[in-house]
C-alpha cells in the first residue's frame, strides 16, 4: 500500500471514531431527555391529583352546617345550659333513663372524635341529671303561682304508689286550649300545685285548695273523680264561696262505674275473663303465643274493656279464615282445641261489642271536641243506641244536665290528661319494688313544658339546689328504701 494510501485511511478512521463518539453522546443525551419527560409527566399528573383532592375537601367544607355545639362563640355557660336542655330533653320528651343518658353522651362524643371535630360537652353523672330534672320542676312550681288573665280549668286527682304517701295535684288548663279540635296534650296544660301527703279528706282538700285559689284566681270549672275526698273538699269551697265554678265529674270514670256496677257479678262476662285467662297458660308457651288473650288489669280494669272486645272478634275471625282454607286444614285443627269455647259466648259477645263500641265512640268524641252543641247532638244519637237501660239513663242524665249549664264556655267532661301526666311521670321515675311517691313527682312540671336553654337559665337563676333540698326534707322526707337500710341494714342472720 502506498504512503498516501495508508495517510488516507488512517484519516478516515479516525473521523470514523469521532463520529462514533458524537452519536453515542447523543443517545445518552436523548435517553436523559426522555427520562425527564416522563418525570415531569409524572410529577404534573401528582400534582393535578393532589389539587383535585384538595378543591373537594375545600367544597365539602364549605357545604357542611355550622352547629352550635362545636362553635367557638358559645362560652362555657352557654355550653353548660344547652347541655342541661339536651339531658332533660332526652329524660322527659324521649323516655330515655337517667343512666343512659351520660351513655348516649359518650357515644356522640366517640362520633365528633372520628368526624375531627370538638365535643365541648362535659359528660354529667345520671345523679347530677337528676338534680338538674328536680331544680327545674321546682322553679316551674314556684313559676305557676301566679293569676292567669284567662279563664281556666282545673283538673285535680291524687296518684299512688307503694307505701302510704300520695301526691296532690292541681293541672291548669287555659280556656283556650279547648278551641282547638282534638284532646288536650301534655303542652295544653299546667301544673299549678303539687302536694306530697300520707292522708286525704275533705278538709285537708279544702285548706290546700282554697288559698291557692285567693291566689291565683278561682276556675271556671273543676274536673275531677268521685273520689270522696276530692268531692267534699271541693263542695265544701263551693258552700262557703256560694259556687263560683262548675264542678264536673269525669265521664271516663262515670262510663267505668256503670260498666262496674252491670259486669262485676256478671256470671257469663267472669266466665269468659276466667276462659281468656285459662288460653292464655295454655298457648304462652307454645308456637300461638301471638295469640294470646289481652292481659287483664288488675286496677282500673273496666276502663280497659275495649281491648277484649277485640281480641275476641279478631280471634273468631281468625278461626272462621283458617276454616274456609283447606291449605290452613292443619293449622285450624291444632287452633280449635285452644279457641272453641269462644263460640259459646258468640251472642254476649254480640251484644257486648255493641255496647262498648258505643261508649267508647262517646268518649272519643267529649275529648277530641269537648262538650259543645254540636258533639251533644251527636252523643245523644249514640246514648240512644244503648240497649240497656242501667247504662243509658245515667248518661243521659250526666250529659243533659251538663250541658244544659249556663255558661258561655265549652265545657271538659274528662280528666284523662292528669292521668296521662302521671303515666309519663312513673315511666320518668322506672318504678319497682320499693317506689314509692318520692322527690321524683318535681318531673312532673317538667312533662308540661318545652325544654329550652332559656328556660334552664331562668331555672337556674331562680331556683337554688338547696331550695331543692328543703322542698323534699319538708314534702316528702324519709324513703321507703332509706327507712329500710336503717332497719335492715345492720341486721345479722
Amino acid at each position: 500500500m502506498a504512503a498516501s494510501e495508508r495517510k488516507e485511511l488512517k484519516r478516515t478512521k479516525k473521523s470514523r471514531d469521532k463520529w462514533r463518539e458524537k452519536a453515542v453522546e447523543r443517545n445518552i443525551k436523548l435517553r436523559q431527555a426522555l427520562q425527564n419527560i416522563e418525570d415531569i409527566t409524572k410529577s404534573r399528573a401528582n400534582w393535578r391529583d393532589k389539587y383535585s383532592k384538595t378543591a373537594k375537601e375545600l367544597e365539602e367544607e364549605k357545604l357542611k352546617p355550622t352547629s352550635s355545639i362545636v362553635s367557638s362563640d358559645l362560652g362555657s355557660h352557654q355550653i353548660y345550659v344547652i347541655l342541661v336542655s339536651l339531658c332533660l330533653n332526652l329524660t322527659i320528651n324521649c323516655s330515655v333513663s337517667f343512666r343512659a343518658v351520660p351513655k348516649i353522651l359518650s357515644v356522640f362524643k366517640d362520633v365528633f372524635k372520628m368526624l375531627s371535630l370538638p365535643f365541648k360537652f362535659t359528660i354529667p353523672h345520671f345523679t347530677t341529671i337528676i338534680g338538674w330534672t328536680l331544680r327545674t320542676g321546682k322553679y316551674l312550681l314556684s313559676r305557676a303561682l301566679k293569676p292567669l288573665s284567662k279563664p281556666w280549668i282545673c283538673i285535680i286527682d291524687h296518684t299512688i304508689q307503694v307505701g302510704t304517701k300520695k301526691a296532690f295535684v292541681v293541672l291548669r288548663v287555659p280556656f283556650d286550649a279547648l278551641h282547638s279540635l282534638g284532646a288536650l296534650t301534655f303542652k295544653d296544660v299546667e301544673v299549678l300545685y303539687l302536694k306530697v301527703q300520707e292522708k286525704s279528706n275533705g278538709e285537708i282538700i279544702r285548706n290546700i285548695l282554697e288559698p291557692l285559689f285567693q291566689k291565683v284566681g278561682f276556675p271556671i270549672q273543676i274536673v275531677m273523680d268521685k273520689g270522696s275526698d276530692l268531692n267534699k273538699g271541693i263542695r265544701l269551697i263551693a258552700q262557703r264561696l256560694k259556687s263560683p265554678f262548675k264542678i264536673t265529674h269525669d265521664l271516663t270514670h262515670l262510663i267505668s262505674a256503670l260498666l262496674k256496677k252491670k259486669y262485676n257479678s256478671h256470671s257469663v262476662f267472669n266466665k269468659l275473663l276466667s276462659k281468656m285467662a285459662l288460653t292464655k297458660n295454655k298457648i304462652q308457651q307454645t308456637a300461638y303465643a301471638f295469640l294470646i288473650p289481652i292481659k287483664e288489669h288488675s286496677k282500673s280494669k273496666y276502663l280497659h274493656l275495649p281491648p277484649i272486645v277485640k281480641w275476641a272478634g279478631q280471634i273468631i275471625n281468625y278461626i272462621k279464615i283458617l276454616s274456609e282454607d283447606k291449605k290452613q286444614e292443619e293449622k285450624f285443627c291444632e287452633l280449635l282445641p285452644y279457641f272453641s269455647w269462644l263460640w259459646g259466648y258468640i251472642d254476649f259477645l254480640k251484644d257486648f261489642r255493641l255496647e262498648i263500641q258505643s261508649l267508647t265512640e262517646i268518649q272519643r268524641l267529649i275529648k277530641k271536641c269537648h262538650l259543645n252543641e254540636f258533639s251533644f247532638k251527636k252523643v245523644l244519637t249514640i246514648i240512644n243506641n244503648i240497649a240497656d237501660n242501667a247504662i243509658k239513663t245515667p248518661l243521659l242524665e250526666y250529659i243533659t244536665t251538663e250541658f244544659n249549664y249556663d255558661t258561655p264556655y265549652p265545657l271538659l267532661l274528662t280528666s284523662d290528661i292528669i292521668e296521662s301526666l302521671f303515666g309519663k311521670y312513673k315511666n320518668i321515675a322506672k318504678p319497682h319494688c320499693m317506689t314509692e311517691i318520692n322527690r321524683m313527682t318535681l318531673a312532673l312540671p317538667c312533662i308540661t313544658e318545652d325544654i329550652t336553654p332559656k328556660l334552664i337559665q331562668e331555672a337556674f337563676d331562680h331556683t337554688h339546689c338547696d331550695d331543692v333540698k328543703r322542698w323534699i326534707k319538708e314534702e316528702v322526707g324519709d324513703t321507703l328504701l332509706a327507712k329500710r337500710r336503717k332497719a335492715l341494714g345492720s341486721s345479722i342472720i
